[in-house]
């Protein structure tokens, strides 16, 4: 500010381009005044805020994808039919007669049902029903009828028909029996699903900080420019009664050079000011609405005022409340719940395949379609059996070297935890401390605002009685703007930390009396 003074001082061929600008006042226009209350804004935020709406569908894809994994216990339904033929080449008999072989055609049916049974130990089932018939002719030896003519002379045509119907159950003993690659699959996209929906929480829980610290900066702003346009006003004051008396003579020449300096001094800070508040508009209304055209015309302008309520703050009890409500710990918790389901399936993974399987059904032969069918029903063909199947790898050296890798991820996230623990410690460190800081600097602004406003009244009486200058009463005011300048950015950084406290805590819904459910 000083500089900018003594530089209008020595630009002493700029007095027509200063004196014009003394004769207008800074043109501003915010549109049309939209009062708008904090909560208010918050509200606008949960319905419009673009950060919020795209984050709303991670739960909701997540959800699709835990529902996608249970189709492992969808039954599949299986179904073929087919028809073969087949015969041999034909030869010469031991009599020395040609003979063609057999020819037979097979029509086959069959039906299946399987899939996994959700009992919790891995247990899978195949249902199955099959038909079949077959049309063999045996051709004997070719001879010639009574005009001649060879002929092949068939022993006989016959029709076979059969069926069979069963069920089998296979129940791993080990490997697949606690934990198998669905259940694992399921218990992961739970997991995710519980993820996404921290996630949403802490977009809902940042973008509510946000639109709390931009509503404080947008009051700030506000606050500023009435600072500026009084500091500008001053200085057309004190310019019109130098010039006064410089006409009579009281004043010298310099004093209204400087008079005039000063208000091109304090008109461009106000200028400066108005952009700052346009911008500050322009990002509260970003957090707001998912249609920025829609608001370009309308000034938000915030109807409370900037205040400093004196708080208790306890370090032990932020830690305590930060380290179970912010959703990264949460997030956190979470993953490493993921990774002991997955070192439980690897591990899992590990030991030999042992699987019992139970079977029984039924079979049928009869001369006709129907026969059989009705056989099939009559028991007549019981088959059923108890196996024992062992099998595993020989070294199984993948299964093993997942396991391992899954041992090291697991130590890997727990650091991560801890780190993230000694982050929100130190955050909710910081934040304290900031808040206890800007509440003394509110109070030390404000008393140096006071003196100023004082010193200010006592140097215009001086000027008025001619024991001072116009200059120091442009040193008085500047220093004025300045104080005033101070206590309501400190009065703006004392909410802002109030505000970065709860969110650092996670009770930033809990200050605005917010609660999140989720289906």
């Amino acid at each position: 500010m000083r500089v900018v003074s003594l530089f209008g001082i020595i630009l002493v061929g700029t007095v027509t381009v200063v004196q014009a600008q003394t004769n207008r006042a800074p043109a501003f226009n915010m549109g049309t005044n939209k009062p708008i209350t904090l909560p208010a804004a918050v509200q606008m935020a949960l319905e419009h805020n673009l950060s919020i709406a795209i984050e709303r569908f991670n739960p909701r894809l997540a959800g699709f994808t835990l529902s996608g994994t249970y189709g492992a216990y969808d039954p599949v339904l299986s179904l073929n039919t087919g028809y073969a033929f087949s015969a041999r080449p034909g030869g010469i008999d031991a009599e020395g007669r040609n003979y063609v072989p057999p020819e037979s055609a097979r029509n086959s049916f069959g039906v299946g049902l399987s899939g996994n049974i959700p009992t919790g130990t891995g247990m899978s089932y195949d249902i199955f029903a099959n038909t079949s018939g077959t049309d063999s002719t045996v051709y004997n030896w070719a001879t010639k009828d009574a005009a001649g003519n060879s002929i092949i002379v068939p022993r006989f045509v016959s029709q076979d028909f059969s069926a069979s119907e069963g069920i089998s159950i296979t129940q791993p003993l080990l490997k697949d029996f606690q934990i198998d690659g669905a259940r694992y699959q399921i218990q992961i996209s739970k997991k995710d699903l519980r993820i996404s929906e921290w996630r949403l929480r802490q977009q809902i829980m940042q973008t509510i900080t946000e639109v709390e610290q931009a509503y404080y900066r947008l009051i700030f702003s506000r606050e500023n420019v009435k600072v500026q346009d009084t500091a500008y006003k001053l200085a057309q004051q004190l310019l019109r009664e130098t010039k006064k008396k410089v006409e009579v003579g009281s004043l010298a020449q310099l004093d209204e050079k400087q008079a005039e300096s000063e208000v091109a001094a304090t008109e461009a800070n106000l200028i400066e000011a108005q952009r700052s508040y346009a911008q500050q508009a322009n990002a509260l209304k970003a957090l707001v609405t998912d249609d920025f055209a829609s608001l370009l015309e309308q000034n938000l302008d915030p109807v409370e005022n900037l205040v400093a309520l004196p708080v208790v703050t306890s370090l032990s009890d932020s830690w305590q409340r930060g380290l179970t409500m912010r959703p990264e710990i949460q997030e956190q918790k979470l993953n490493l719940e993921k990774q002991d389901f997955t070192l439980k399936y690897q591990k899992n993974q590990t030991w030999p395949s042992l699987d019992l399987v139970a079977s029984y059904g039924q079979n049928a032969n009869n001369l006709s379609y129907s026969s059989v069918l009705e056989d099939l029903g009559r028991d007549k063909g019981p088959n059923y059996g108890l196996i024992g199947r062992l099998s595993f790898p020989i070294g199984n050296t993948s299964a093993k070297n997942r396991y391992q890798s899954s041992k090291a991820a697991k130590q890997q996230l727990l650091l991560g935890y801890k780190k993230q623990e000694q982050t929100i410690m130190v955050q909710i460190d910081d934040a304290i401390k900031s808040i206890r800081t800007t509440f003394e600097q509110v109070q030390a602004a404000r008393a140096a605002r006071a003196y100023a406003q004082d010193a200010l009244f006592a140097e215009q009486k001086k000027l008025e009685n001619g024991k001072s200058t116009s200059y120091l009463v442009l040193q008085v005011q500047r220093d004025l703007t300045q104080r005033q300048y101070g206590e309501i950015q400190a009065l703006a950084q004392y909410n802002i930390a109030l505000s970065d406290l709860a969110f650092q805590e996670g009770t930033i819904l809990e200050r605005h009396n917010l609660t999140i459910n989720f289906k």
